[in-house]
């Protein structure tokens, strides 16, 4: 959750200053690729990680990369919770690509 608040903020800080520096010239979906293209490496760590689960070797759990230990976190490793964190964050990732393409057919 940390890890999503922090995305979250690092996008409204971004697209502030977007739109303090350009102005009227700014539009909001100028800003999204970048929300966007977090979302689908997030997407890819955590679909790593739950392939990862899927093939146990010693009968434990374990988290392959960073990106997917600050969204876990440490407890209580499952099946289940990867393939959840897995799920909705191709969700997001989806949501994301067709509400960018929605707001730029619309500025357009």
């Amino acid at each position: 959750m940390l890890f999503v608040i922090l995305v979250l903020v690092v996008w409204g800080i971004y697209t502030f200053s977007m739109m303090k520096r350009k102005g009227t010239g700014f539009k909001l979906s100028n800003s999204l690729p970048l929300l966007t293209m977090i979302s689908i490496i997030v997407t890819i760590c955590l679909g790593l990680n739950f392939v990862g689960a899927t093939s146990l070797i010693d009968g434990s759990y374990s988290i392959n990369n960073s990106i997917a230990y600050w969204i876990i976190g440490e407890d209580g490793w499952s099946y289940n919770l990867f393939k959840s964190y897995f799920n909705y964050s191709l969700i997001v990732s989806i949501l994301l690509i067709l509400i960018s393409a929605m707001i730029k057919y619309f500025e357009d």
